[in-house]
Parts: C-alpha cells; structure tokens; sequence
C-alpha cells in the first residue's frame, strides 16, 4: 500500500516549473522574428499552465476545457481565417477568468491564498484524505 502525502495548498513552484518558464521564454526570444504572433501562443499557453497548475491549482477537467477551446481558436484564426488573432487571445483570457473565478468560489480551492478565501478547505482535504484512506483499504483487499 502507498502512502500518499497530504495535499499541499497555497502557490507551488519546483524546480521544473522555472525550467519550462526560461526554456519557454528563450523560444519566444528565438523564434520571434520568424513567427511574431505565434511566438506569443507559447507565451499564453505556458502562462496559463503555470497559473493553473501552481498558482490556482484549477480542475484538471477546467484545464482540459481551456485547451480545448484555445486549440479550436487556433484552427479558426490560422486554419479557416475567420477571426483575428486578438479574438483567440482575448477570448482565451476571458475563459480563463471565468474558470478560475468558478474555482476560487468552490469549496475544493486549494491554491494561492486558499487559506483566507476557502472556508471550507480543511473539510475538503480531511474528506479528501478520508477518500484516499478509504480506496487504499478497498484496493488493498481486493489484491489480496
């Protein structure tokens, strides 16, 4: 049986994480001279990775949702030309606000500042590592 380590909440940042920002970055830098708009497509896909995954720690299906839709403005904007690339940017913003605002009122927030806007974190992460507990034991009888 794993032991699991208990959810850590607030802002989070390894090692890694700067890795990608500086290697990111150095991309935009590199390339910017021969794709200009789509240089600043990794700039937005990387910023909202980093600030849905350490700074709000969003949903994993919120993230999925965001990419999806940014991936489809892509196609319109550079595959059918039917929108400007500002409307890809823009829109994508917005979703992106609209999801982290819908994050930050829930009662499973755990990110950036979760202690003083959540209420309801600590219930969350004892009902969280309760569920855990309770799979370990369900799983650990069923392999036996």
């Amino acid at each position: 049986m794993s032991k699991h380590s208990p959810r850590r909440v607030g802002f989070r940042f390894y090692p890694p994480d700067g890795l990608v920002l500086a290697t990111s970055g150095a991309c935009i830098w590199w390339w910017w001279d021969s794709l200009r708009e789509l240089s600043w497509m990794i700039a937005i896909v990387v910023g909202h990775l980093f600030v849905f995954c350490n700074v709000v720690r969003i949903r994993r299906w919120f993230e999925l949702v965001w990419a999806g839709f940014f991936c489809l403005a892509i196609l319109i904007w550079i595959g059918l030309r039917l929108i400007p690339g500002w409307l890809v940017v823009l829109s994508s913003i917005a979703l992106a606000s609209a999801l982290i605002l819908i994050e930050v009122r829930s009662a499973r927030y755990h990110g950036i500042l979760s202690r003083h806007i959540n209420s309801n974190l600590d219930k969350y992460l004892q009902d969280l590592e309760r569920n855990k507990k309770k799979y370990e034991t369900v799983g650990a009888s069923t392999i036996k």
